[in-house]
């Protein structure tokens, strides 16, 4: 991009910095542009951010309070960059495009997981050992990992990479690749479910199969989880929890332990956004607030990252 503004320094150190850090920023560089080229035509002079600046070029868009709520989070993090260098710069709050989030996460206890888990050793499907393993992997996979269900039942025999440990999920939700790495001991139990029941000779088949190796079908996954929820006593509702919300515990967790180890939040949100598939790190930052409201005593430590702004992303049981 070529930026010819009173900000272009800024913005191309911006930019610069940012992709440092592992933020893809193809989006949000285009989007810088517009805000270049809107600061020629209204001959902005000082390289100072201000509110109305910011709030003036954001109300040129004919766009949903969604839309500007994107533009404002950006325009934030180059308001939070230019701060650093000189604290007349504006900082737009946070909340000053209030969105009503439909977000919902029903986050397990470390009790309801290890009965989760524990269940299906003990009471799921004891007639057919095949079938219990297959569910058990399937569960912790989600469970460490934060996959999707869909990309787990697609995973194909020739996406798992049995040298390194890992496993290429293709054609995900945001149209993109990415690699899943995973610690041995769930590694090893993707290697001994393969080798004891993975007969089939064409790798192109997909991993979890049902007979004549058919794709297994997310219905029958979901079916088996309400199956194993009532075996583990744990309750069901309107709120959960779901298949889905492993993922969501998983991101909570993993966000949990990077506090509690001191990891540099604004490095390691953009690693674990990647990690989950997310289209850019405003969908991960959600899970922060999430483990603010839950554990208040490591809030102040969450909360100076917004001022928010691996390994080991697995979790087991």
């Amino acid at each position: 991009m070529n930026y010819n503004g009173i900000f272009k320094e800024q913005i191309e150190a911006f930019i610069l910095e940012k992709r440092s850090l592992g933020y893809k920023y193809i989006r949000e560089e285009e989007i810088m542009e517009e805000f270049d080229k809107y600061t020629i035509k209204e001959n902005v002079t000082s390289n100072i951010l201000s509110k109305t600046l910011i709030i003036n070029w954001i109300d040129t868009h004919d766009v949903k309070l969604i839309t500007k709520k994107h533009y404002g989070d950006i325009m934030r993090e180059f308001g939070k960059y230019l701060f650093k260098f000189d604290n007349s710069s504006f900082i737009l709050p946070n909340k000053y495009y209030p969105i009503k989030s439909d977000f919902k996460a029903y986050i397990y206890s470390n009790d309801e997981l290890n009965r989760f888990f524990k269940s299906i050793k003990t009471n799921f499907m004891l007639d057919d050992i095949k079938k219990q393993s297959l569910y058990y992997l399937i569960f912790q996979l989600l469970y460490a990992t934060g996959m999707r269900v869909t990309e787990v039942l697609t995973i194909k025999i020739n996406n798992i990479n049995f040298n390194d440990q890992s496993i290429l999920l293709e054609d995900c939700k945001n149209g993109n690749e990415r690699i899943i790495y995973l610690k041995e001991s769930i590694f090893n139990l993707i290697v001994d479910y393969h080798n004891k029941y993975n007969m089939q000779k064409n790798t192109d088949n997909y991993f979890f199969t049902i007979k004549n190796n058919k794709q297994l079908n997310r219905n029958l996954v979901y079916s088996n989880f309400r199956k194993i929820l009532i075996l583990s006593d744990i309750a069901h509702n309107e709120f959960g929890p779901r298949v889905h919300d492993f993922r969501h515990t998983m991101a909570v967790y993993s966000f949990k332990n990077a506090v509690d180890n001191n990891y540099d939040l604004l490095t390691f949100l953009p690693i674990l956004s990647a990690y989950l598939g997310h289209k850019d790190i405003y969908a991960t930052e959600k899970y922060l607030h999430l483990v603010s409201d839950m554990y208040p005593d490591i809030r102040n430590k969450i909360e100076s990252y917004d001022n928010f702004k691996v390994k080991e992303f697995n979790n087991e049981y």
